[in-house]
């Protein structure tokens, strides 16, 4: 192609099956790229064969990576988007960006903040309508999450098995969270939530809440008993009790208390010489 015309332009745009009104940015698009080829490729006219059919093949990639930007700019102005973002998204669309860095791109790309917000909006609207499903697509999209459509899916899919099986919203939030976000498992996000609902139920902070579950966790972790290891229960119990102490006392090292206060706790309810080792601890040690 030596010359892009009008006539070409226009019956290159029809062929997209893309609206008259993004008629502007199909040209403008299709013609950078095409002076930008010419400026490194000038058009030779006693060009062979061989080189003639190269040019071509260019000019013809030209115009799909043209036509795949003008589809996609087009799909996303009907959604709501604005020029900039929807321009981003083309863009990333005809580079063949992942998932993850396109919607960044164009997110990241948007400088006023409201602006921002309003685009991220836009775009987990059109992903579910949903507002419980665009507080947390938009939540995980924030904290990085790789693939923020299929977490949050999931997130909300665990929330509403939890609520439909009588637990509390506060449990049912903070148990998604733990499998969705953190990839803890059932088990153990069973025993977070528990005890995180509990400390918020008693009027303790977020933050100690947190705090607390993550130690009561971490316990089990390091230790799990058996239904019938009553020593064992028994011991987390203590620590438990001595570690939330100590966090609500301001005590230093919390850790160190609670372990101490595990042993008292044990002394006072197993005094049989069975459970006591030489040095004077209990057997239960976690």
């Amino acid at each position: 192609m030596k010359e892009l015309t009008d006539s070409i332009i226009h019956e290159l745009f029809e062929k997209t099956g893309v609206g008259d009104k993004y008629y502007p940015y199909y040209e403008t698009e299709l013609k950078r790229r095409f002076y930008d080829h010419r400026k490194e490729f000038p058009y030779v006219e006693d060009e062979d064969e061989d080189e003639r059919a190269i040019d071509e093949e260019e000019i013809n990639a030209i115009i799909e990576c043209s036509d795949i930007y003008i589809r996609s700019y087009a799909i996303e102005r009907e959604k709501g988007h604005c020029h900039q973002w929807a321009d981003s998204i083309a863009k990333s669309n005809v580079s063949d960006e992942n998932e993850y860095w396109t919607i960044h791109n164009a997110y990241d790309e948007i400088e006023d903040e409201a602006e921002k917000e309003k685009e991220l909006g836009i775009h987990a609207n059109a992903l579910n309508p949903d507002p419980f499903f665009k507080e947390i697509y938009v939540y995980l999209f924030k904290e990085q999450d790789p693939a923020p459509q299929k977490s949050a899916e999931e997130y909300i899919r665990l929330y509403r098995e939890c609520i439909s099986n009588g637990k509390s919203e506060i449990y049912a939030k903070c148990y998604a969270q733990r499998i969705v976000e953190c990839g803890i498992s059932e088990e153990f996000s069973e025993l977070y939530a528990s005890k995180y609902e509990e400390c918020i139920n008693k009027g303790r902070s977020e933050i100690v809440a947190k705090l607390i579950a993550w130690e009561y966790e971490n316990l089990y972790e390091e230790y799990w008993p058996e239904d019938d290891n009553i020593l064992g229960i028994e011991g987390h119990k203590g620590y438990m009790e001595g570690f939330e102490y100590a966090i609500d006392n301001n005590i230093e090292y919390p850790e160190e208390y609670a372990k101490q206060y595990k042993e008292k706790y044990l002394a006072k309810h197993f005094p049989d010489d069975l459970f006591i080792n030489d040095d004077g601890s209990h057997k239960y040690n976690s």
